[in-house]
């Protein structure tokens, strides 16, 4: 399902899952370090500018414009051709320490975002500012303020990276509950070694959420693919419940006590996926009776 207004999240799933996003929409991405917050934004970013040629502002409080160019090339994501052609306009290391400079800086914005009429704004991280603020109430005037302006009166996309410290799920200082159309916290688990990522969706006004956690993996070229079924259909009344994932058949039983049983030549973290469902269907784990196409 296609987005509306020229906006999209560039991952197919997530366009289908959350699609009610406007253009004018804020969007708040949280997570602990090194869950993929900024490869998540990135990622969306570069597909706008690729399907809709959406003028984009990246504000880094955090690491300088060499380092990102060369981190999202390496994904491949090259926005060194958005930037040749005047799409891509990236704000580096932002930096200062006195607390009244911050509704300037936040004008300056407006002022650049004007200029280049830019369609979508992303600052890394929301973060930066909470931690320079004397006044955590004040902060949110000036915040609720300033996204006002640009998404609500002048409909820019609004991406906010938040970091969250480990053990903590706690997002945002109170804006989200008003002016944040979207929340997506993202997780990185470490089980046994691995790391496993996961993105739930917290918060999605106007959107019919059937799913709210959702496996994902970083790689090349796509940057962010999330491990999400392409067909979840009942083939039995009652009984059994046939999820497609990668082009591959998994017949479940509703309600039955499960075990996995995990082939060499299964990734163990596409079963994540089908772990979720489970719980969705109603069984507690998966699977006991599993039929699995092997190449």
């Amino acid at each position: 399902m296609s987005q509306t207004n020229n906006f999209t999240f560039g991952i197919e799933e997530l366009d289908n899952l959350l699609n009610n996003i406007e253009q004018g929409n804020v969007i708040l991405i949280a997570g602990n370090p090194g869950a993929g917050k900024t490869t998540f934004a990135s990622k969306i970013a570069y597909e706008n500018m690729k399907k809709y040629n959406s003028k984009t502002i990246y504000i880094s409080f955090i690491e300088g414009k060499n380092e990102f160019f060369r981190n999202m090339k390496s994904l491949g994501l090259d926005f060194n051709e958005f930037e040749n052609k005047g799409l891509f306009n990236f704000l580096e290391e932002i930096t200062f320490t006195n607390k009244e400079m911050i509704p300037d800086l936040l004008n300056q914005f407006i002022d650049i975002i004007d200029k280049i009429n830019a369609k979508i704004l992303i600052i890394d991280s929301i973060t930066s500012l909470i931690q320079l603020s004397h006044s955590i109430i004040h902060l949110r005037e000036i915040l609720h303020n300033f996204l006002y302006r640009i998404s609500k009166t002048k409909g820019i996309t609004s991406i906010l990276i938040e970091e969250i410290p480990y053990g903590s799920e706690k997002i945002g200082i109170g804006i989200e509950e008003f002016l944040v159309d979207t929340i997506i916290l993202l997780k990185a688990i470490n089980l046994k070694g691995k790391i496993v990522r996961v993105a739930e969706i917290r918060k999605a006004r106007r959107s019919n959420i059937s799913l709210t956690t959702i496996p994902f993996i970083i790689k090349y070229d796509k940057a962010i693919s999330l491990l999400y079924p392409k067909k979840f259909n009942r083939v039995a009344k009652h009984k059994i419940i046939k999820i497609v994932l990668d082009n591959n058949d998994f017949y479940i039983d509703t309600g039955s006590q499960n075990l996995i049983i995990v082939h060499p030549k299964i990734n163990p973290f596409s079963l994540a996926s089908l772990i979720i469902l489970g719980t969705l269907i109603g069984t507690p784990s998966l699977l006991e009776n599993i039929r699995r196409k092997l190449s």
